[in-house]
């Protein structure tokens, strides 16, 4: 992974805040078994779109005392990011993590794994970046707890089947369409019906990150999902950074309703009846032989992701959602 990367390349670009992919893919490249020349010919085809990090210069310092004040401020990127270089220690790697638990979906799950791959990495320079790109894109969901009576509070797998079942009978009312996953989150957080849904699932019982991980996977299955693929994904980042949230029963709510809002963004009929379940299933190396001749970042961390998560939870369906991504569901 990329030492100097986070210092010289701003973690999004563009006017649709679209998320710099590039160190984690380079990681899940070296882990998928890319060659040398498969890395250079991503690495000139990617970084001539990113942008320069800005200066400092313009912002407050941060420290303890404004750490909190400028929060969701993406202008602070670079400040936050000097905040955390300096704070990182071998005795605490991810420092003030559990602050930042309120806001983790921030961009959308992409500074959660952005962070994660930090941490997969051991890179110190990337464990500030993700942290950074949390707290300048900070997106607190602003939810309380125990709203449901404790005997009525849904399971992760009771309320994965009523978002499913809500997607597929299209009574939610229509979003706005939005190029941002994160903007379209921020929509649906204001739609009545699906702030509910996200509510139970921030008062969910039992809430477990396998649980949570099954249910995205099911989801993709049936979807094919842009949106969706950032459930899996985040869920194997999430498997990263739980031994760092030292709340590990707050991390898990505030992921769990973060999983089920960025669901309730995608159109219903993406909503499928039934699982991808192929005639023919494919092995990992024709699926990594795939992502590494496309070189597509999302092509290249899904397969790396659902590989690790299958090896984790010994989990089939993993390999099905990776082939369903790279090669449809007529193959």
């Amino acid at each position: 992974m990329p030492v100097e990367h986070a210092k010289r390349y701003a973690p999004e670009y563009g006017p649709h805040h679209f998320s710099n992919h590039f160190p984690m893919t380079v990681y899940a490249l070296r882990k998928i078994g890319a060659a040398g020349s498969a890395l250079t010919e991503f690495s000139q085809a990617y970084l001539g779109q990113l942008e320069a990090v800005e200066p400092s210069g313009g912002t407050e310092t941060i420290d303890l005392e404004n750490f909190k004040i400028h929060l969701g401020k993406r202008n602070y990127y670079r400040a936050y990011f000097d905040f955390f270089q300096q704070r990182i220690t071998p005795e605490d790697p991810v420092p003030l993590f559990k602050l930042l638990i309120p806001g983790q979906s921030a961009s959308a799950f992409h500074a959660l794994i952005r962070l994660a791959y930090g941490i997969a990495a051991k890179n110190k320079s990337e464990i500030a970046a993700g942290l950074a790109y949390m707290a300048a894109s900070y997106l607190p969901l602003s939810l309380e707890a125990n709203v449901c009576a404790l005997d009525r509070c849904d399971t992760v797998a009771s309320l994965g089947e009523k978002v499913l079942v809500a997607q597929q009978e299209n009574t939610l009312a229509s979003l706005p369409r939005i190029r941002s996953i994160f903007r379209q989150m921020e929509a649906a957080l204001g739609e009545a019906e699906r702030h509910k849904l996200v509510q139970a699932a921030y008062d969910a019982k039992d809430i477990s990150l396998e649980d949570i991980s099954r249910l995205s996977l099911d989801l993709f299955l049936r979807t094919n999902d842009f949106t969706v693929l950032h459930a899996v994904t985040a869920s194997h980042a999430a498997r990263i950074v739980l031994p760092y949230a030292e709340d590990e029963k707050l991390f898990l709510r505030e992921f769990f309703a973060s999983i089920i809002l960025s669901v309730l963004t995608v159109e219903s009929g993406a909503f499928g009846q039934k699982r991808f379940a192929p005639a023919a299933i494919k092995p990992w190396d024709s699926l990594i032989a795939r992502a590494l001749d496309s070189l597509d970042s999302h092509d290249v961390k899904f397969v790396f992701s659902c590989r690790e998560e299958q090896e984790h939870y010994q989990e089939p369906g993993y390999l099905l959602a990776a082939q369903l991504w790279l090669f449809g569901s007529q193959e």
